[in-house]
């Protein structure tokens, strides 16, 4: 067996494996072949006797961990043919990604699980699932298009400035937001044939934005052919930039039964979106799983409320570097961390307890049950993590 990184001849091996595993459709396969030249070194192959059996993608991003940009790896498009699974080879390309991530200094990694199990252990902790609203557009009338503003479709390339400027935007105040890199920028805007609107304020500037699909038409055509509108992601600087994008929603009424939106931690009042039906219905999306890659490059620098030191040692049966007492000294608003070997000490926490405490899916206390800290559960450590709820919108 050899694992290797892809060139850019290893386009035909990659597809045929993820068209296999992922039944993907041949126009997205040629996106993906126009993208190639931005992704492939992004690939992995495990090869036996010279024929590619396995893949996997590690795309390079940074990621807002409690307000501190921090390198993240996110693991995608991992595949294997059935005929050679149940031998390991996504395990060994997951160990093989890990020591990649741990020796370019990054702090995590997050990925979509098929299966959480599976991940979990690898050390991966599950994270909040993304929320979304799904009303039919005739529901959202109240909405107006406010004076002074217009909203334009665009293709994903004209409005890819737009696009980033608010995205990066939203991503400096959101916990588990990404930031991409120009690579990543150019890959997505690369052969897309999602539908863009964007929201222009009285001045002329953007000020909302709204990547989404629509297949079918009304209700007439049967189940199969209902008109839908899947809003795949919505930015918006302004409570008027965003009633100009329901109103644009609402617009679709006599094309589109169904839209599904996004609903993001910043939004607390999605159930006054609708009117005209007392039942809102909400659908869980995407759940994604987070890991600590490196401990003492993920917790360098986390801003704390709270002064103080404290010691734990960190059991990690994937990443042995992780392995080992760590002291945090957290005077001054930040924490300083210091790797100190075998030191003594009497709280230790698996790579799990430490996930779920960076992302904050957990409190201290709450790792108990699940065995994932042991010894006197210090004060400090729910003071310096408190709950968070981690949003990440990167689609990968």
């Amino acid at each position: 067996m050899n694992i290797r990184r892809a060139t850019e001849d290893d386009f035909d091996a990659i597809a045929e494996l993820e068209r296999y595993v992922y039944s993907l459709p041949p126009d997205y396969i040629e996106m993906s072949r126009e993208r190639f030249p931005y992704t492939f070194q992004d690939h992995l192959l495990l090869e036996d006797k010279g024929v590619a059996v396995a893949s996997a993608r590690l795309i390079p991003l940074q990621q807002n961990i409690r307000s501190r940009w921090k390198k993240m790896g996110a693991l995608a498009m991992i595949t294997s043919y059935p005929e050679t699974r149940r031998r390991g080879h996504v395990r060994q390309l997951t160990s093989y990604m890990f020591q990649i991530m741990h020796d370019e200094g990054y702090a995590s990694s997050v990925l979509y699980p098929f299966k959480d199990t599976f991940y979990g252990a690898f050390g991966y902790v599950n994270c909040p699932p993304r929320m979304r609203v799904v009303a039919n557009p005739s529901h959202l009338s109240r909405w107006m298009l406010p004076e002074g503003y217009i909203v334009k479709r665009m293709s994903m390339l004209d409005a890819a400035d737009h696009y980033k400027m608010l995205f990066n935007e939203i991503g400096v105040s959101t916990h588990g937001a990404t930031a991409r890199g120009d690579k990543r920028w150019n890959e997505l805007t690369t052969g897309s044939r999602i539908n863009a609107a964007v929201v222009f304020g009285p001045k002329g500037e953007a000020e909302g934005v709204m990547l989404y699909q629509h297949k079918g038409y009304s209700d007439f055509m049967g189940e199969a052919n209902v008109g839908s509108m899947n809003v795949r992601e919505w930015y918006w600087k302004n409570h008027l930039a965003r009633s100009a994008l329901l109103n644009f929603v609402y617009l679709h009424s006599d094309q589109i039964v169904k839209a599904s939106l996004p609903a993001n931690p910043s939004i607390d009042d999605y159930y006054q979106w609708i009117e005209g039906r007392n039942i809102l219905e909400l659908k869980t999306g995407l759940t994604y799983m987070a890991r600590c890659i490196d401990v003492q490059v993920a917790l360098e620098g986390l801003p704390t409320k709270s002064d103080g030191q404290l010691t734990f040692r960190v059991k990690d049966p994937q990443c042995e570097c992780n392995n080992q007492t760590y002291w945090i000294d957290a005077s001054g608003g930040s924490m300083k961390v210091e790797p100190i070997g075998d030191a003594d000490t009497e709280i230790a926490l698996t790579i799990k307890g430490v996930s779920a405490l960076l992302y904050g899916t957990m409190s201290a206390d709450d790792l108990i049950p699940y065995d994932w800290i042991s010894g006197p559960v210090p004060k400090l450590l729910n003071e310096w993590f408190p709950k968070k709820y981690t949003w990440m919108y990167e689609d990968f």
